[in-house]
């Protein structure tokens, strides 16, 4: 067998002694070691929470629904580039429930017509 198979034989065979006499001293391995605990993200002030809400589709859907006349589902379509059930998703999700909103839906000349009211 050549030289340096014999010295890599003999280094594998080295370690896993050195392995063997930690697990038999006590040491705990990978599997039996304690969970580390995750360290907690920081909670964002308001003003940070505020600033990223700039300039979101959802901040545009509200600005829409907020003008006197309303927004149908195609203005709101257009204006975000979601399929009609994602718009209507955010509405009753994010602006009603998380938000707070008051959001109304009536139909104006056959059409559904999404506000957001005082």
């Amino acid at each position: 067998m050549p030289k340096h198979k014999t010295a890599a034989k003999a280094t594998i065979a080295a370690a896993r002694a050195k392995i063997g006499k930690r697990a038999a001293a006590g040491s705990p391995t990978a599997a039996e070691a304690p969970p580390v605990p995750k360290a907690h993200a920081p909670v964002p002030t308001k003003r940070a929470q505020e600033s990223k809400r700039g300039g979101s589709k959802i901040d545009t859907l509200i600005s829409l629904m907020k003008t006197k006349s309303g927004a149908t589902i195609d203005q709101l379509m257009r204006a975000t580039g979601w399929q009609p059930h994602s718009v209507r998703g955010a509405i009753s999700g994010t602006v009603k429930k998380k938000l707070g909103l008051r959001a109304q839906s009536a139909r104006v000349d056959g059409v559904r017509v999404y506000r957001i009211g005082k």
